[in-house]
């Protein structure tokens, strides 16, 4: 019915009269992609009709209910055919191939246990017939949605959920209500979806639809720690959500979903061995569905978490099969790239590949200003990776204009109490400072630690720069008990990571003259850059402060020449290279050698 020749035909000729590019292989990618859904329709309705007439081994009572559940599928195919075919809009090519894979799994209308716990349909006919009436309307909804067309479906979103909420038949009311907690989540509404979802979860529970209550929990999950910043309530909330999901019986998909939701917020509150865990389980749950776009979103899942304990190497392939996965299954400028593309730009940015990760990160920001404008959370992390880029190349004019920009562009966008006012602050207390602005860096890193700390809490890893930050201020101004105290601070937050702030520490103890204080610092630097094993400008300008040291302690060997030498290859293998760190190199080469 929702699918055959002539819907196909429609299909493939809506998409192509769109005119946009990369039309012909989305509309072959989307009409293969619902002949595989359609085919899976079509063998669960007739095993389920064999199951009962044939090998008897299903009730006709369960046979009614899968039917029902079918039913809705079909519905949803329908309508998403509907919306495709009769759409001019270029920039549905973006999302089509998505949305044909989007549409809802066939798994949960062979639960027949789950099925048969949900509250029945109403006798009386009247409420039939409106349910009857309000059900295309959601699939249509459902349909725009997918089809990213978020604003034009907020009214009609908020009329259907408005009625289904009149209609004495709570299961239907809460698939309308998650809906538009959905579209109003996409229009960066996060406190007005968060009640809606609410409400759906509420009216899931009086209808006793209880992967619907397992979905909305784990849907709030992610609102409340990536849209709202609220990392601990998130935290505690996926284990409701988990529990929720063993009461309908454990879904994989939900599972996986609750799983990574649950290692982005440990993520956030640096509880990195927990985060790499439950992103392992997500992984693994993911394989085990074997659903193509989903296992591409876990491999970028898994890989950020690596990323961010600091393990390049472990999230290299991971990010390799995850832009593979993605950019087979999506249109290459599709919205959602943007979270991989960013990511993946940090991954060559830790790897010394600075040109190459600005190319990516420009792409990230074009994606997203082509999908969502100028002002769209979408745009931070790769912003965000840009002003870092131009830190890291002495642009710190150019950083100063990106965090300003970026702050200007989140104000009203992003929620005031998000954790990510406090990462723009530190950053542009960084890129001031680079300039030799005290006057304006000191109160970035300031805010930034006002911002944070009560959010994160005192040993949280985001701190660790603008208490560095801080300590370079006092540094400069001869205030060395105050430096010493946030150098220290700053160390044994991140000391074993990244040692950012032990090798500038290291640096200041140099210029003090405290050349013993600062062999001892720059080692221990040294001895987590050997075991981390990267080979950056950081590094490299960590062994020429060590060298310096040894130097000023009568070590003066051939190991000590040899930290220089290795620096200096380490810097020339970077795209592109440091100039002026090479020419410090070079210049400390040329005026020393072993005793």
């Amino acid at each position: 019915r929702a699918w055959n020749p002539v819907q196909r035909v429609r299909v493939i000729a809506g998409l192509s009269a769109t005119g946009a590019p990369g039309r012909a292989v989305v509309a072959q990618r989307v009409a293969e992609n619902l002949d595989e859904y359609s085919a899976g329709l079509a063998a669960m309705y007739g095993e389920s009709c064999r199951a009962t007439h044939v090998t008897q081994t299903q009730s006709p009572a369960s046979l009614d209910l899968r039917t029902q559940c079918l039913d809705r599928r079909v519905g949803d195919l329908g309508a998403l055919v509907d919306v495709l075919a009769a759409t001019r809009d270029p920039a549905i090519v973006l999302v089509a191939v998505q949305a044909s894979r989007a549409l809802g799994s066939t798994a949960p209308c062979a639960d027949t246990k789950a099925l048969g716990e949900v509250v029945p349909l109403p006798q009386d006919p009247s409420v039939r017939a409106e349910l009857d009436r309000l059900q295309p309307r959601l699939a249509q909804l459902k349909a725009r949605l997918v089809a990213g067309q978020f604003k034009s479906s907020l009214p009609d979103a908020e009329a259907l959920a408005a009625a289904a909420e009149t209609v004495a038949y709570p299961p239907f009311a809460a698939s309308a209500l998650y809906m538009l907690a959905e579209i109003q989540s996409r229009l960066n509404q996060p406190q007005v979806a968060d009640a809606t979802m609410e409400r759906s979860i509420d009216a899931a529970a009086r209808g006793r639809d209880h992967r619907q209550v397992a979905s909305g929990y784990a849907w709030r999950v992610t609102n409340l720690g990536m849209n709202l910043g609220k990392h601990a309530e998130a935290l505690a909330l996926a284990d409701v959500a988990a529990r929720a999901n063993d009461q309908a019986g454990t879904d994989p998909l939900i599972a996986a979903k609750i799983h990574s939701a649950r290692a982005i917020m440990l993520t956030a509150l640096g509880r990195m061995p927990e985060a790499i865990a439950e992103e392992a389980a997500a992984f693994a749950g993911r394989e085990k569905i074997g659903e193509p776009l989903g296992l591409a979103r876990a491999h970028l899942s898994y890989a950020t978490a690596l990323l961010g304990a600091g393990d390049e190497q472990a999230a290299a392939p991971h990010f390799a099969a995850a832009k593979d996965g993605l950019e087979k299954a999506l249109h290459p400028d599709h919205p959602e790239l943007v979270g991989l593309l960013h990511n993946y730009g940090s991954l060559l940015l830790h790897q010394g590949k600075l040109a190459e990760s600005r190319a990516v990160n420009e792409r990230a920001v074009a994606i997203a200003k082509a999908a969502y404008g100028p002002a769209s959370t979408l745009l931070a992390a790769p912003m965000n990776n840009l002003g870092e880029l131009a830190i890291v190349e002495g642009r710190y004019a150019d950083a100063v204009a990106i965090y300003l920009q970026l702050h200007e562009g989140m104000t009203g966008v992003l929620d005031p109490t998000h954790p990510f006012w406090g990462i723009i602050d530190t950053d542009l207390g960084r890129a001031y400072l680079g300039q030799g602005d005290v006057t304006h860096a000191r109160p970035a890193f300031e805010r930034a630690l006002a911002h944070l700390e009560p959010l994160l809490g005192p040993t949280h890893d985001s701190l660790s720069e603008p208490l560095l930050g801080l300590a370079q201020i006092h540094e400069r101004d001869g205030d060395h008990d105050r430096a010493d105290t946030e150098f220290a601070r700053a160390i044994a937050i991140d000391g074993t990571l990244y040692t950012n702030a032990s090798s500038a520490y290291g640096a200041a103890l140099l210029d003090r003259g405290d050349v013993q204080a600062a062999r001892k610092v720059l080692e221990a630097a040294q001895v987590v850059n050997d075991q981390r094993g990267k080979r950056t400008a950081h590094v490299a300008r960590t062994q020429l402060r060590l060298a310096r040291a040894r130097w000023a302690t009568a070590t003066r060997d051939p190991a000590t020449v040899a930290l220089v030498e290795d620096g200096l290859a380490m810097v020339l293998a970077l795209t592109p290279p440091d100039e002026a760190l090479v020419g410090e190199l070079r210049a400390w080469l040329a005026t020393h050698r072993p005793e």
